[in-house]
């Protein structure tokens, strides 16, 4: 699990405790353009939660596994977003009057502002189903053993191996 959080998911240890082991998003420049851009097909929607917590508890020949997710700083980021997306247009419907705009075309701004920032507070909600989904596809892994690191192998990764490769072949060792 812990290889799946950390490689698949790109996050990073936090803490460990005897039972659990709590995870953050990785803070890395690498990381960060990964998830950003969407490397590797992923959404790496589990970087976006405060931290992420798995406690196992042993249960004879098998292990019940509790995944949570704190995503108090999701509510904090959207209420900010929506009143910064309000507040524009009500500013710039306050710069429209203050220019002399008539008072119904100037409260458009305003009306489209506070219709933006309701549509981005809205939007944790998809965001809050999409982690748990994320949670649920990890248990499902996990489950179904796939969570598994690869096996380690002995040559060098990508390039590296092909330069190698072409300086064995040209030296003919």
């Amino acid at each position: 699990m812990n290889y799946w959080m950390t490689e698949k998911e790109l996050m990073a240890v936090k803490r460990r405790f005897p039972n659990v082991t709590s995870w953050e998003a990785k803070k890395d420049f690498f990381s960060s353009v990964r998830r950003e851009l969407g490397m590797g097909g992923r959404q790496y929607v589990l970087a976006g939660a405060h931290e992420v917590s798995a406690q196992v508890v042993p249960a004879g020949d098998h292990n019940y596994i509790h995944l949570s997710a704190d995503l108090n700083n999701t509510r904090r980021s959207h209420i900010q977003g929506g009143v910064a997306v309000a507040g524009m247009g009500v500013i710039a419907s306050a710069i429209g009057l203050t220019l002399g705009v008539v008072a119904p075309i100037a409260a458009i701004p305003a009306a489209i502002g506070i219709l933006g920032g309701y549509i981005v507070m809205r939007r944790r909600r998809q965001r809050l189903e999409r982690v748990q989904v994320g949670l649920e596809q990890v248990l499902d892994r996990l489950e179904h053993r796939e969570l598994r690191p690869p096996a380690p192998r002995n040559e060098l990764p990508g390039t590296l191996s092909r330069i190698a490769e072409e300086i064995k072949k040209n030296l003919r060792v």
